[in-house]
């Protein structure tokens, strides 16, 4: 039986470092910094701005190139969530370290912001998440959209940008 070796490359902007340590990188970006481990069958080379992984095991070596591209992007660039609150007097507005929103129930329903996020908001009904790690911001904004899960009758409800959204039709218009 004959091994093969895998290759991934990942290519890094000139304003990252990457520095290894006892089988740990931290990799620092012009957003900030995170630490990432390397599991001990992957091998690396890290040559100026590319850095080359290689494995016999091609399942992790996919995992692992996965997982650093997205880090070493989130700290280039960034992750960012558009979010859209639909219905006749629902509104969204940041108090301090919490946001509020106005579903129309008989009280506000507040929620806290974690500290390694960025909210934005614009026009009172859309909410713009920030963050480095893309799990955190999708994780964070799904919370956010079961707060009230979008309604196919009535059009409303807190959704993601970009969903496709249509409106079935009632039973009482027919």
């Amino acid at each position: 039986m004959i091994n093969n070796l895998f290759q991934k490359q990942i290519i890094v902007s000139p304003f990252t470092k990457i520095y290894f340590k006892n089988f740990n990188f931290i990799v620092i970006g012009p957003l900030g910094s995170v630490n990432l481990s390397l599991p001990h069958n992957i091998q690396f080379k890290l040559d100026n701005s590319i850095l080359l992984l290689f494995s016999f095991h091609q399942a992790l070596l996919l995992t692992v190139y996965s997982i650093f591209q997205k880090k070493i992007q989130g700290i280039e660039v960034g992750f960012f969530s558009l979010l859209v609150v639909t219905g006749i007097g629902w509104r969204v507005f940041c108090e301090s370290s919490n946001l509020v929103f106005k579903l129309g129930y008989s009280h506000l329903v507040s929620y806290q912001i974690p500290l390694n996020l960025e909210i934005f908001i614009s026009n009172k009904q859309v909410i713009r998440i920030f963050g480095l790690n893309l799990a955190f911001v999708n994780q964070f904004s799904s919370k956010l959209c079961r707060l009230c899960c979008f309604d196919v009758y009535k059009g409303k409800g807190i959704y993601r940008f970009g969903k496709n959204v249509q409106l079935k039709v009632s039973s009482k218009s027919k």
